[in-house]
């Protein structure tokens, strides 16, 4: 069985989640919400099988292009790792949840579906890839913070540990600070830094978005600042939802690249999210999951590294190639999904 909810009703939204057991804040109707654009429908559909459940956040979009005078759209998810979850790893659950969103999506005229596997999320994605076109795009960096705090220190590279003690002897400090008060501050250093690292214009949130994040429900956040001389540096959002930490968001003013003050940022953020219970901290991967500098500063954490999936499904083929060709896109060779959507 299949169920469609709206984030309006957060009571059901939540008590599902609750039923597959592992989620995350990507998964959450507040951040659903605030990540979603004009004009598209957030959804989540909820699947209960014999084999247990399966639960899916996203966003439909129409196509402006129709055949025939039929209306289609097409799926995607959040920022973030808001794909497929569900209550345990058996074949036998996947397969019944792949074929339930399929038919859903050949019910609502839905094209093409295009999903990012949370990381932390154990699925048998070799089970998937022998039925839909699952991608390996990068890796992401974690921390457990189940060991003690001392062997969780002695995972980080030489560097970060000079880079920390560094920024403790010029004095630098580092505390969760009042959103309110300093997110005018944070969203500045955040574009500062998007745009020195050449980010491309996905990363550049609008303002009205910091401001929503901030005040989401279903889960924590908090703004980490480091100052200098009563200056603001650097900061970073971070979350916490089900056990699990997340590095959201960061920026560092370009005159204190020097001091690197995110180091101390990650280790404050450490000792915050075991306050509230976290078991793991996780830090992602680079841009758009590449293996960068952004991975590998992130690597000098931790040692515990996890491959970065999305999942790609076609669908109604005759349509989606037919949308392509309209735009004098070959869908077999393009490397953006969906092709249609691609700007040539």
């Amino acid at each position: 069985m299949i169920r469609e909810i709206n984030p309006s009703d957060k009571k059901n939204w939540m008590g599902c989640l609750k039923k597959v057991g592992f989620y995350d804040f990507y998964h959450t109707p507040d951040y659903m919400d605030v990540c979603a654009y004009q004009n598209v429908q957030v959804v989540l559909v909820f699947i209960e099988s014999s084999y247990g459940y399966a639960a899916i956040p996203f966003y439909i979009k129409k196509i402006n292009q129709s055949f025939d005078q039929v209306e289609y759209f097409d799926i995607s998810s959040s920022y973030g790792y808001s794909g497929l979850i569900v209550s345990n790893d058996s074949e036998n659950l996947l397969d019944d949840a792949i074929e339930q969103l399929r038919n859903y999506c050949i019910s609502k005229n839905i094209i093409s579906v295009f999903l990012r596997f949370h990381p932390l999320h154990q699925l048998s994605l070799e089970f998937l890839d022998n039925h839909l076109e699952v991608l390996q795009i990068g890796k992401t960096v974690s921390m457990d913070l189940l060991e003690t705090s001392h062997k969780q220190k002695v995972h980080y590279r030489s560097g970060i540990k000079y880079n920390i003690s560094k920024a403790k002897k010029k004095n630098i400090i580092c505390e969760v600070v009042n959103w309110e008060e300093y997110i005018d501050d944070f969203i500045r250093i955040y574009y500062q830094t998007m745009t020195r690292v050449k980010a491309a214009p996905y990363y550049f949130f609008p303002r009205e978005y910091f401001y929503k994040l901030f005040q989401c429900q279903d889960f924590d956040i908090a703004l980490l600042a480091c100052f200098l001389e009563g200056e603001m540096i650097g900061a970073s959002i971070f979350t916490y939802c089900n056990g699990i930490a997340q590095f959201h968001l960061s920026g560092t003013r370009d005159h204190a690249m020097v001091l690197s003050p995110t180091s101390l940022t990650i280790d404050t953020a450490r000792a915050w999210a075991i306050e509230k219970g976290a078991h793991s901290l996780h830090l992602g991967g680079g841009l758009g999951g590449t293996v960068d500098q952004l991975f590998r500063f992130k690597s000098g954490f931790s040692k515990m590294e996890y491959p970065f999936h999305v999942l790609k499904m076609i669908i109604n083929p005759e349509i989606y190639y037919r949308l392509s060709h309209s735009k004098n896109i070959n869908p077999q060779s393009s490397t953006f999904f969906p092709a249609y959507r691609s700007n040539g």
